[in-house]
């Protein structure tokens, strides 16, 4: 009888570590594009879609406006937004599954838009992908092709 109850609380001590951790890196991710503040707009002209699952993907824009012109960190950081270089940028996204080629995106710091057509047809908190593993910025980094 005890055995069962050992290995319970050992996989919810797990779970618990993990939720908490997971929430300390999304934490941090939040404090980067905070301290980023990015303010981006343009037009998605192609979605890559990353193996790891979960609606994360690229998104190549045509860049319409943005408050930076340069930014590649891909080998300074192990987490990053994505790069910008000039009036093209490739970004690191969620819920890719309802962006199609031509929806403009709008990032502001943390909050981003999708606008179809004039509509707005999703908005939220911009965030990045909890990379447990560092499994998806290894993908990440072989698809950025800017």
């Amino acid at each position: 009888m005890k055995k069962p109850l050992i290995i319970f609380s050992l996989m919810l001590s797990l779970f618990i570590a993990f939720v908490i951790y997971g929430k300390s890196i999304s934490q941090k991710n939040v404090d980067y594009l905070k301290e980023v503040n990015l303010r981006l707009s343009g037009t998605v002209y192609d979605i890559t879609e990353l193996k790891q699952g979960h609606d994360i993907g690229i998104l190549s824009l045509d860049l319409i406006s943005t408050s930076i012109k340069k930014y590649d960190e891909r080998n300074n950081r192990k987490i990053y937004f994505g790069v910008i270089d000039g009036d093209k940028a490739e970004i690191i996204f969620t819920f890719i599954s309802i962006i199609k080629i031509g929806d403009e995106i709008i990032i502001k710091g943390t909050d981003y838009k999708v606008v179809r057509e004039g509509k707005t047809i999703r908005y939220g908190k911009w965030d990045l992908p909890i990379d447990l593993l560092g499994n998806s910025f290894q993908e990440i980094s072989k698809k950025i092709s800017l």
